[in-house]
Parts: C-alpha cells; sequence; structure tokens
C-alpha cells in the first residue's frame, strides 16, 4: 500500500524571481539583521523569514524571503523587488561587512504551486541537508514555503 500523502494540487505556475541572491561570509547573519524588517536570530538553517528592507525613516525599499541554507550562508528571494535594486541597497551599506553578495536571478527559475504539493515533495524526496535543498534532475533545488 501507498502510505504517500494524497496530492492537493489546485493550481500552480512556472516563474523567473525578481531576485534571487546569494548572500555569504561571516558576517552576513548580522550585516542581513542590520538591514532587514524582521528578525533573523531565530532563523535556523532550513527556515526562511519574509520582511521588508526599510531606509532609515522606514521607507519601504522592497521585499524579499531569507532562506537560511548555511551558518553564513543566505538566499534572498524576491518576487517584486528587482536583483539590482535589492543589490544596489545593500551594497551602499557595506562597509566593513565580510559579506559578498551574488545576483544569481538570470540562472534560476521557480515554480509556485497552490496546494499542498510542497508537503508531498518533502515526503517522496528528502533533503540532501538540513538547508530545505533537493536534487533533481542533478540540479539543487531549494524549497521555500509561501508567505
Amino acid at each position: 500500500m501507498n502510505n504517500l500523502p494524497e496530492i492537493k494540487l489546485h493550481g500552480y505556475h512556472t516563474f523567473s524571481p525578481a531576485a534571487w541572491v546569494l548572500a555569504e561570509g561571516e558576517d552576513a547573519h548580522e550585516f542581513l539583521q542590520s538591514q532587514f524588517s524582521n528578525d533573523l536570530n531565530d532563523l535556523k538553517i532550513g527556515q526562511d523569514c519574509y520582511g521588508l528592507w526599510l531606509d532609515q525613516k522606514g521607507k519601504v525599499h522592497g521585499d524579499s524571503q531569507i532562506l537560511r541554507t548555511g551558518q553564513e550562508k543566505f538566499f534572498l528571494f524576491s518576487y517584486h523587488t528587482p536583483e539590482t535594486q535589492l543589490l544596489e541597497k545593500l551594497n551602499s551599506f557595506i562597509v566593513a561587512d565580510d559579506i559578498d553578495l551574488d545576483g544569481l536571478t538570470e540562472d534560476v527559475e521557480a515554480i509556485s504551486f497552490l496546494g499542498n504539493a510542497v508537503g508531498v515533495l518533502k515526503a517522496i524526496v528528502q533533503p540532501t541537508d538540513e538547508s530545505n535543498k533537493f536534487l533533481f534532475e542533478e540540479e539543487e533545488v531549494y524549497v521555500i514555503p509561501g508567505r
């Protein structure tokens, strides 16, 4: 008998995200925390957090989900904030911080499921490690739950 959960897929769509940025380095966590509206201190490897990028006056300059994939490694994902805008804002605040920001948007595609497909995927395919990274057709795939 098959003990897998039943897929209740109400639809899906593929898209190119506005931003997919790798942030890594010894100061990555502290730097991102200083720029992001939500608290990243309890964010464990494999978890994500949605928030806003604000200026000193509280004006919103964009939004992202931050996925922590390592002790000093994060991916910044946005549906709407363009990679160039995000990198420009963040790079303008790097002074002596040990952080590298690498825009990878043109190299990725995304798929959004409406329904419980992510839970089923996690039941079928085991992550390669604690970061929520899977191998699919020999490509790295990260699972980010919707917000």
